[in-house]
Order: structure tokens, then C-alpha cells, then sequence
């Protein structure tokens, strides 16, 4: 889901069908799918694929600096050109989309200068949704983003979604079947200004193939938490009730299959339940897995 490193990944089957593929300059705005004029193309969507959410709060970032940091290379298994990745929590920002225009705490990530801005990747994916803001505005009325979706370097989709400062606009595309992404901040008429869009909870399907880390079961010794599972990476993360554990490492013997967190255990007291996910470096999550400490624990 890369809360703190968030790229979720869900395995979903989709059923096969086949989809037009359009053109549009309609507005794409909060929990409604952008409106399309098509055109004589067509694309399939692929039967099984991952679903990435990608939130940008794995990137390393500080209100005491750095604040503001490159977009890491290959994040996501994606490429990406002319993006940043800032914490919304430095104080001079509170006020603008920085922070306002989060999901999620503490990053967002955006177009240097106001530029153009660009996602591609070496194999075709599906652009499935994401939140959008403005970064700073000086009227009420909404700026625009656009966004075009190519394929082999033919453009497949194009639309316009409506951002504003305050909060985050969610935009459902379903853009499938492209391999280049272009992001596009537009000049607002009523203020005549152009500035940087807020990206947040960026959703794309792959089948890459990636294999998910997965937790099979979990107990507590001691201080230590123990989780069984399979396709745990070297220097994997354990993440409880949404929170990093700090002294986490692999097992030496069977480092993808169990994972330990060496004082995790002593924070689960007998009866009570809490959410485990495991999180590999490049930013699979597992699902969740509910572990309720067995009550007889209190009498050892």
C-alpha cells in the first residue's frame, strides 16, 4: 500500500474483455471516472495482474532536512522524469497543496518548476487512479492537470482533471495498456498563474510477475515476534497496525520464509489482536495478517 513506505500491492484477476480507447478533454473530478471521446483503437486489459499503490512515504525526507529530494530511480518499477518528493510537514508549506493535498503522511510528490513531467516503463501497465492537488493558488477557482497516455509512442488517452490547493481530488482514468504517462500543469485563468500539481496515492496494474511477500503465521517468544511466511526480502520491514518496527532482520537459516522482530513481540500484550504486513525493499507489501496473542501467554 513503496505509512511510511507504501507501495501496496494487491493481487487482483481481472476479466478479460476489450475496452475502446479514447481521447478526451473532459474534467475528471472528486470520485467520478473522466468522460472520453473516442477514437478507433482498442486495447486489451490483462486477465491477471498486481495492483501498486504508490504513496511516496517509503522516500527518505525531513522537516529538518532534506525536505525536498529527488525522485528515487526505478521507484515503483517505473521511470520517472522531472518529479520530486517533499514532506509536507515542513512548517513554511502547511498552508499550501504540499500538505493539504496529502492522503497519506508525510510525502507527496510533484513537477519541479511547473514543467511537464513524465512515468513510463519498459512493459505496458494500467493507470488506474490517483490524487491530485495544486500547490499553491491565489483564487477559489479550481486549476487543471493534464494528463495524456501513450502507447509506442501513440497517444491513447488524454484528459483534464480539476485540482484544487486545499484538499486532494481523486480521479478514477483507467488508462490501459500504456507504456508513457504525461503530466501537464495548466495555467489557471482567474489568477493567470501556473504551479506545481500534488501527486498522492498514484495507482497503476502490472503484470510484471512480482512476487508478494506473504505472512503465513506469527508468534510471540520473549520480546521476539516471529513471522513464517514466504518471499521475505533481505533487510524486509515489519509493519504492525501500520507502524515500522524498529530492529527487524531476517532469520539467518531461512531468511525469505521468517522474519523477526526483536522487540515487537513485548508490544503485544496476551488477548490482544493486531494488523502484521511485511514490506520488502522495493516496496511490495504483503497483505494483512490479523495475530491475536493467545490469553494463555499471560500465565508464563
Amino acid at each position: 500500500m513503496l505509512s511510511r513506505s507504501k507501495i501496496l500491492l494487491l493481487s487482483t484477476m481481472l476479466i478479460l474483455f476489450t475496452k475502446e480507447v479514447v481521447l478526451s478533454t473532459g474534467i475528471a473530478t472528486e470520485s467520478t471516472e473522466s468522460e472520453h471521446n473516442s477514437i478507433s483503437y482498442y486495447s486489451t486489459v490483462p486477465a491477471a495482474t498486481t495492483s501498486i499503490v504508490l504513496d511516496f512515504d517509503d522516500i527518505q525526507t525531513s522537516p529538518n532536512g532534506p525536505v525536498d529530494v529527488a525522485m528515487p530511480p526505478n521507484y515503483g518499477e517505473l521511470q520517472w522524469e522531472n518529479f520530486r518528493v517533499v514532506n509536507g510537514d515542513y512548517p513554511p508549506i502547511y498552508a499550501t497543496g504540499y500538505k493539504l493535498g496529502r492522503v497519506t503522511s508525510p510525502n507527496t510528490a510533484y513537477n519541479a518548476n511547473a514543467t511537464p513531467a513524465a512515468i513510463s516503463s519498459a512493459v505496458s501497465f494500467d493507470f488506474i487512479s490517483v490524487y491530485l492537488a495544486v500547490a499553491y493558488s491565489s483564487t477559489d477557482e479550481p486549476s487543471e492537470v493534464q494528463i495524456e497516455g501513450f502507447a509506442g509512442g501513440v497517444l491513447k488517452y488524454m484528459t483534464r482533471v480539476s485540482v484544487r490547493e486545499n484538499s486532494p481530488t481523486f480521479a478514477t482514468l483507467n488508462f490501459y495498456g500504456i507504456d508513457r504517462l504525461v503530466f501537464t500543469s495548466l495555467v489557471n485563468p482567474h489568477d493567470n498563474r501556473i504551479s506545481q500539481f500534488v501527486m498522492d496515492q498514484f495507482i497503476y496494474n502490472s503484470d510484471l510477475g512480482i512476487q508478494l511477500p506473504r505472512i503465513i503465521n506469527a508468534s510471540v517468544s520473549g520480546k521476539k515476534l516471529f513471522l513464517s511466511g514466504e518471499n521475505f526480502g533481505i533487510g524486509a520491514e515489519l509493519l504492525m497496525n501500520g507502524k515500522k518496527q524498529k530492529k527487524t532482520y531476517n532469520d539467518e537459516v531461512h531468511p525469505t520464509t521468517l522474519l523477526i522482530g526483536k522487540k515487537s513481540g513485548k508490544l503485544i500484550d496476551p488477548g490482544q489482536t493486531v494488523i502484521l504486513q511485511v514490506r520488502n525493499l522495493d516496496g511490495t507489501l504483503s497483505a494483512e495478517f490479523s495475530y491475536t496473542r493467545p490469553a494463555s501467554d499471560l500465565l508464563h
